[in-house]
């Protein structure tokens, strides 16, 4: 009996271990990373190439590799030290931690192949460059650097060359050059994206936006200066070099020889020194316009603004002020279409809405076709460098814009439309709204509009002429780089990429709190033409309430009594996109809520019911914008 209670125990004791094992053997294993090795190879050029031809990858250069979006946990930017690096420099080694792919099929994130390659790679590292970046595309938003990318192949960066490039030397004490054709040829982009496709097999421009006509760079004093233009580009009348020093135009290079600058080619210049001339500035008052000047409409009687309405075909003409004031915005020495829009999705005729513009002693002269073509235009003028100094949005209504006090709704009679819609909203339970409703949108603060949608209910941006609109740039700007580039649309992309917490902020680094609203007065960027403003926010006034709203839904409006709101949606606050054109809607007042907020109406349909809210809204946002009466 005893033996059998000893041998109970022991096995007691020993299934008690036993358990205890199980026990060890059922806790969680910490998985261990996997780390992905690529091999990096460089195309015929880099950055780094030498007039005799030499090629290698350096210690520091740093390569971005990414599986879909370019956000937060899916790219990743690897460093390359000398160890790295092969004798010759043709080749390097990379290794990183595996990064999560796109599973197009389940429309999800995952560790399984993306939907052409696992992986993707670019030079130089952007990762900011455009924050929603899809599966096989690159992006970059510096041109003047040698751009490549690459696609995954058996483990392989082989990377592929996007740019031409030109080189010079020359004497002289500048500071910058900028470099153009002479037919103003673009020759770089704000964003410039690239597929490559199926182990380089499948190669091909892609989105490129923002195109320029000129790229500005840092001379390199007794150095070789490189040119990037990527994807090549044949300037047949030749080109131009500008030579500044404190941001002035002092020496001029020029060559009237044509140049076919192919993708991957060099051309070098050599020393130019013996071209350089001296550079003599246009004078504005030499300039004498093409437009009949006698007899033009003076669109500022009424005072001068951001934005003007022309109400019949004509020869009009409007100073250069800075928007709602009477100083000059400087001295014009040239202008330029910005852009074109009939306000849908229809491919956009150039000079259907403006046919001409010209200027002459500081003042703007413009034409319109005849019959007239409703749509939206923006004209800018530029400075002696060529740079834009101020834009005006120019408004061309297909029916007469009219006002009406809604019951006192805003406290002052206001327009029964947006800011740029060619119509009047119908707001009638049969009729559904039609784009021709929908204005433009604003980022709070900034005089210069953004497209509208182009067809209802959808994501579609209204089409435009010239340059692309909406070029992204996610990083802040300060007020004056939006004065000269009215179609950038900027917001806080750090803090935007943030996982979990989607926020644009604010657009710009500088105060904006008096932009649209000085103390009760009209602010100087705010959009509205003569005579009108952007109303400020008032709890007191019924546009300012969540009270006595109605809707509908299939109709694409709300409205309070008779004052009525398409469901036009809004540019998002932290990446440019469109958001619901069929069930929301937001519209600014004038008054800023703090450094990165200003009020607005927030409207939604959200559960089968409106839901509308007074709020701050982060001041990147693209929303409409109801002008009242001054």
């Amino acid at each position: 009996m005893k033996k059998s209670l000893i041998i109970a125990a022991i096995f007691g004791a020993a299934l008690a271990v036993s358990c205890q094992n199980k026990e060890l053997v059922e806790q969680p294993v910490e998985k261990q990373p996997v780390i992905k090795s690529f091999t990096l190879q460089l195309p015929d050029t880099k950055a780094s190439v030498s007039l005799g031809g030499k090629v290698s990858w350096e210690a520091g250069d740093e390569i971005l590799v990414h599986t879909g979006h370019i956000r937060k946990g899916e790219y990743t930017i690897v460093k390359l030290n000398a160890s790295d690096i092969s004798s010759d420099g043709k080749t390097a080694k990379i290794a990183f931690e595996e990064l999560k792919t796109y599973d197009w099929v389940a429309n999800e994130w995952t560790t399984e192949p993306g939907k052409y390659s696992d992986y993707y790679a670019a030079y130089p590292a952007m990762p900011t460059a455009y924050p929603n970046t899809w599966y096989c595309r690159s992006y970059f938003t510096d041109t003047n650097n040698f751009l490549m990318a690459a696609c995954d192949n058996d483990g392989v960066f082989s990377f592929y060359s996007l740019c031409s490039i030109i080189t010079f030397s020359a004497s002289g004490d500048f500071d910058s050059f900028v470099f153009s054709g002479n037919g103003d040829e673009t020759i770089g982009y704000d964003i410039y994206g690239v597929e490559i496709l199926n182990g380089g097999q499948d190669f091909r421009y892609k989105e490129s936006s923002g195109p320029l006509t000129k790229i500005e760079a840092k001379f390199n004093k007794g150095a070789t200066n490189y040119i990037y233009i990527p994807g090549g580009v044949n300037l047949s009348g030749g080109f131009t070099i500008k030579f500044l020093k404190n941001g002035n135009v002092v020496k001029v290079a020029k060559s009237t020889a044509g140049a076919d600058l192919a993708r991957t080619s060099m051309l070098n210049l050599g020393d130019i020194s013996s071209h350089v001339k001296d550079y003599t500035a246009p004078v504005t008052s030499d300039h004498k316009s093409s437009i009949p000047t006698s007899g033009a409409t003076d669109l500022s009687a009424k005072g001068s603004a951001n934005c003007y309405i022309v109400p019949s075909a004509g020869t009009y003409k409007f100073p250069a002020n800075k928007g709602n004031s009477s100083e000059l915005a400087g001295q014009v020495f040239g202008v330029e279409i910005i852009w074109e829009s009939w306000n849908n999705a229809e491919e956009v005729t150039e000079n259907s809405v403006i046919a001409k513009v010209d200027f002459e002693n500081n003042w703007i002269y413009f034409q319109t076709p005849s019959p007239l073509k409703p749509g939206n235009a923006v004209i800018a003028a530029k400075n002696s460098n060529d740079k834009i100094i101020w834009s005006w949005h120019i408004w061309v209504p297909q029916t007469a814009i009219t006002t009406a006090s809604f019951n006192g709704a805003f406290g002052a009679d206001a327009m029964k439309r947006d800011l740029g819609a060619l119509i009047d909203p119908v707001g009638s339970s049969s009729t559904p709204e039609t784009v021709a409703s929908c204005g433009l949108l604003y980022q709070w603060g900034r005089k210069d509009p953004f497209p509208s949608v182009g067809v209802m209910a959808t994501s579609t941006s209204a089409a435009t002429t010239s340059k692309p609109l909406a070029s992204i740039s996610n990083v802040q700007i300060a007020i004056a780089e939006s004065i000269a580039n009215p179609t950038v649309f900027a917001y806080n992309g750090e803090t935007a990429n943030e996982e979990n917490d989607w926020k644009g902020m604010n657009w710009t680094t500088d105060d904006n709190t008096n932009a649209w609203d000085n103390s009760g007065a009209k602010g100087l960027y705010d959009p509205c033409p003569p005579g009108y403003k952007v109303p400020a926010y008032d709890s007191s006034l019924p546009a300012w309430t969540a009270d006595g709203w109605t809707y509908s839904d299939t109709n694409f409006w709300y409205k309070l009594g008779d004052l009525v709101f398409p469901f036009s949606g809004y540019r998002d606050d932290c990446s440019g996109s469109w958001s619901h054109a069929a069930d929301r809607a937001a519209v600014w007042s004038a008054t800023s809520s703090d450094a990165n907020k200003a009020t607005c109406l927030d409207v939604r349909i959200k559960n089968a019911a409106l839901s509308l809210a007074v709020t701050g809204k982060y001041k990147a946002r693209g929303n409409s914008v109801r002008c009242i009466v001054e």
